[in-house]
């Protein structure tokens, strides 16, 4: 996101489940910018849990959403469109789930299912491999001529057989 201005306070909107260290964050800023018609930031950083004292292991990390504060609850139905557990279409190709941070939550259930998402982000996390290829990379090169990337044309394919899923 940048510096903010005097004028811009940032706004931690939650972290996305699913993410990681190689997701490309400027590209999803960019789309998510478009769909929400506002600037974003993403940040990949540890998730707060609630402890007051420094955890004993690694932190579990993932990408964090923020937006300026005056836009917080003007983004917030597009936001759950988007990154709910029912959406079938998925910025950039990648499903995530917008999960709220967890120092806005008041009721402990939701705190506690919270913490059980932490616990799935760290076993995603942990079990990801990394290799770098450039056929892969090139999925999300653009097309100067048709302003589309490999991955955008894979991802607009309809299939024939299961007609009842919506894009």
């Amino acid at each position: 996101m940048g510096k903010s201005s005097p004028s811009q306070r940032n706004y931690v909107k939650g972290w996305l489940l699913y993410s990681h260290r190689n997701i490309d964050c400027k590209m999803l800023m960019e789309v998510l910018s478009k769909q929400l018609g506002t600037s974003v930031g993403l940040r990949y950083c540890a998730i707060y849990s609630g402890a007051k004292s420094a955890p004993e292991s690694e932190p579990v990390r993932a990408i964090h959403l923020e937006v300026d504060q005056e836009d917080a609850n003007l983004v917030d139905p597009i936001l759950k469109e988007i990154y709910s557990t029912t959406s079938t279409k998925f910025l950039a190709g990648t499903k995530l789930r917008l999960v709220p941070e967890f120092s806005t939550l008041l009721n402990l259930e939701t705190r506690e299912k919270i913490k059980y998402l932490v616990n799935r982000q760290d076993t995603f996390c942990q079990q990801l491999l990394t290799a770098w290829s450039w056929e892969i990379k090139s999925l999300d090169r653009v097309d100067p001529e048709d302003k589309h990337s490999i991955r955008e044309c894979i991802m607009d394919i309809k299939s024939k057989d299961f007609t009842h899923l919506k894009k």
